[in-house]
């Protein structure tokens, strides 16, 4: 029976090293295997981080250009919409010259207030051109004279002119800062 044992435990611990061989080397294999698969694992997170930092930054350069598109918007429209607009003009005759004009004014559609302190008005015909600016000293809230006989036309020169508001909704515009704005109309 002792050769029969012997036999047996020489059968089991061949058996044993036979498998023993294969599990190390399989093993050995998985750790390969590990240690290409945290390395393509490594790799794909940092493309996922340089794809993300890559997205943000084209996202902050659109929020960027989307900021600055609607501020240019904006300032164009404003730019555009900006201004007064002449709706008749009117004048007085002294013999046979013409000694008063009146030019009635109103804003542009959407225009922002328009201060008159800062208009200048360009007059010119064949023989020359005269630029006219305000001037405080002619300014009246509304009409109580007649169209030119309510301002003093003694404060007005041949350089300057003064205003009349023939209608002011919010009573906005004041002799030193004379502004126009939505439905008023002045001259």
């Amino acid at each position: 029976m002792g050769s029969l044992f012997e036999c047996l435990i020489n059968l089991v611990y061949w058996e044993v090293r036979r498998v023993k061989i294969p599990l190390t080397q399989r093993i050995l294999q998985d750790k390969n295997n590990a240690a290409i698969g945290i390395g393509t694992l490594i790799i794909f997170i940092a493309m996922i981080l340089v794809t993300g930092i890559a997205a943000s930054v084209i996202i902050q350069t659109i929020n960027s250009l989307q900021q600055q598109a609607v501020l240019t918007g904006q300032q164009t429209q404003r730019d555009i919409s900006m201004g007064l607009k002449i709706t008749h003009i009117s004048g007085h005759k002294s013999g046979s010259t013409l000694d008063q004009i009146a030019i009635y004014i109103r804003p542009t559609a959407g225009s922002e207030p328009v201060d008159l302190t800062y208009a200048y008005i360009t007059l010119s015909n064949a023989s020359g051109v005269v630029i006219l600016n305000y001037t405080a000293n002619s300014y009246a809230y509304s009409i109580s004279n007649g169209l030119f006989g309510t301002l003093n036309a003694s404060t007005l020169s041949a350089t300057t002119y003064g205003i009349m508001e023939i209608r002011d909704i919010d009573n906005s515009s004041t002799s030193s800062s004379p502004v126009i704005n939505s439905d008023d109309l002045g001259w």
